[in-house]
């Protein structure tokens, strides 16, 4: 009877315990434990109860970001990474030092969307088309690898073009990347394939035509 007792006590007080934790710590807690749904709510319960949140918003983007989690995110987890660095910046300094005791910094948060960034770029890098670099490079506007995924875009961008090889689609690439390592390539290419569409007939009202139209074509002496 005594030994019921004390678990009827025990559970008591660890119920009473739990009941103390905060939403945020909950949510911790069911995320090392797998329970995502449950970390899920605990978090949209944290942000609810207060909407300038650096640290629900910074465990969102661990939530999203975490391999195990079903719903894994990347961009998802990248954007509540820049909300929590928002309202990190928008706190007190005396919410400053509390969240410190999370733990949770600018530092951290610097690191996590580095980490974010990075994982972002390796998924450009997976698809390799020049959407996927163009979208990385519209979203990740921090990342410290843009610029290697502006080479590889307009590498990419490139190649397709190589693949259609017309006049036009060269033209759109010097248009689209005028910066890229690419357009002196692109622009012999572009030229010799317009001489080439304009006066495909070889009558003389094409050459003279091409004569007209294209005086600073590198190819204007031949079609004379």
């Amino acid at each position: 009877m005594l030994k019921i007792g004390w678990t009827v006590v025990w559970m008591a007080f660890w119920m009473a315990g739990n009941a103390q934790l905060s939403p945020e710590r909950q949510a911790v807690n069911r995320m090392q434990k797998g329970k995502w749904k449950g970390a899920e709510e605990r978090l949209r319960k944290a942000i609810r109860k207060d909407t300038l949140n650096p640290e629900a918003r910074f465990l969102f983007s661990k939530f999203y970001f975490s391999d195990a989690n079903p719903a894994r995110n990347i961009d998802s987890a990248y954007h509540y990474t820049l909300f929590a660095i928002r309202d990190f910046g928008a706190s007190s300094e005396k919410e400053k030092d509390r969240l410190k005791r999370f733990p949770l910094d600018s530092a951290l948060l610097i690191d996590q969307r580095k980490r974010i960034d990075s994982a972002a770029f390796e998924r450009a890098k997976g698809i390799n088309s020049e959407k996927s670099y163009q979208d990385f490079l519209s979203t990740f506007l921090y990342a410290s690898e843009r610029t290697a995924a502006v080479e590889l875009r307009d590498e990419v961008a490139f190649v397709e073009a190589l693949k259609t090889n017309t006049y036009k689609v060269f033209l759109d690439y010097i248009n689209t990347y005028p910066a890229s390592h690419r357009v002196p390539e692109a622009r012999q290419r572009y030229e010799k394939l317009l001489y080439e569409e304009k006066t495909r007939d070889g009558k003389l009202k094409n050459f003279e035509a091409f004569y007209s139209a294209y005086p600073g074509s590198p190819y204007r002496k031949e079609a004379e």
